[in-house]
């Protein structure tokens, strides 16, 4: 596997190249960084950091290698993790609409993903080794304080993760009895 510095990764997506595929990025700190339609398959990104706001848009991630990575802070949307070893990955506060995690390991997260939109979670290993598999809408929010939630019905509430709904207003919305605990 070829290593790849953060200078050479931008330099080469500044000239127009998108296929960073089966490189080493291990170790690399990615802050601050904005990639579109990149195709990382097969790479390696253990123990990178892509805290401090790094955008990630619409990027292939199958069969890549995070273990140990920071993913704090960072904003994924449309991308593929599909196959990816994300072992004791930090994803305090990390974000994305439309990410697909397909035969995914997540054993030994830390944090939580924040999302408004949808999460495709299918076939992964959890953080305690469970098999998670959720077919079609799975949506993590870590904070609703002071928003207007409307027209989710549909959704099984127990599939939202909310931390805090001080001030919010839900209105049309679809809740269990059974399902909901204090």
């Amino acid at each position: 596997m070829a290593e790849i510095t953060k200078e050479e990764l931008l330099a080469r997506y500044a000239a127009g190249e998108r296929d960073f595929s089966g490189l080493d990025f291990s170790g690399i700190i990615f802050g601050r960084c904005v990639l579109n339609s990149c195709n990382f398959r097969g790479a390696n990104f253990s123990g990178a950091n892509f805290s401090n706001w790094t955008h990630i848009m619409y990027c292939d991630f199958r069969d890549t290698i995070f273990r140990g990575a920071n993913l704090s802070y960072c904003s994924f949307s449309g991308s593929n993790f599909s196959g990816a070893d994300m072992r004791e990955v930090d994803f305090t506060n990390g974000e994305g609409i439309g990410v697909i995690f397909e035969n995914t390991n997540l054993r030994g997260i830390k944090g939580s993903f924040v999302t408004e939109g949808t999460l495709y979670i299918r076939n992964c290993i959890g953080e305690k080794g469970e098999i998670i598999n959720r077919f079609g809408k799975y949506i993590v929010i870590k904070e609703l304080e002071n928003r207007y939630v409307d027209e989710w019905n549909g959704i099984p509430m127990d599939q939202i993760r909310p931390v805090g709904l001080n001030n919010t207003k839900l209105s049309n919305v679809n809740i269990d009895d059974d399902i909901i605990s204090f």
